[in-house]
């Protein structure tokens, strides 16, 4: 399991943050192949990282984003082969889902 979480923004007063920076660093990351499990939490980045819709993650089985707010188009899940739960909660930005998403 591998779980990404950044402070909930929204329970601070007046916090400005660099959502560039975030996209920057989940880009750079490099899960194992072996990931079954991914929770990506409170992430302020406007777009989700190319790796998370990567075929060669053979064994992830549940993918889980909460309050990642900023977010405008859900990655291209359809590819992921053995993908069986996917759970999406307080997205309120996402404003595209297109085919490539379950295809």
């Amino acid at each position: 399991k591998l779980e990404l979480r950044w402070a909930d923004r929204s329970e601070w007063d007046d916090v400005e943050g660099d959502n560039c920076e975030e996209e920057e660093v989940i880009q750079h990351l490099t899960p194992p192949k072996e990931l079954q499990h991914l929770e990506i939490i409170c992430y302020g980045g406007s777009k989700f990282p190319s790796w998370i819709s990567l075929p060669w993650f053979d064994k992830l089985t549940s993918i889980f984003l909460f309050k990642c707010g900023n977010c405008q188009l859900l990655p291209s899940l359809g590819r992921v082969p053995s993908l069986e739960s996917l759970t999406l909660i307080e997205l309120v930005q996402v404003k595209i889902i297109d085919l490539s998403f379950c295809v």
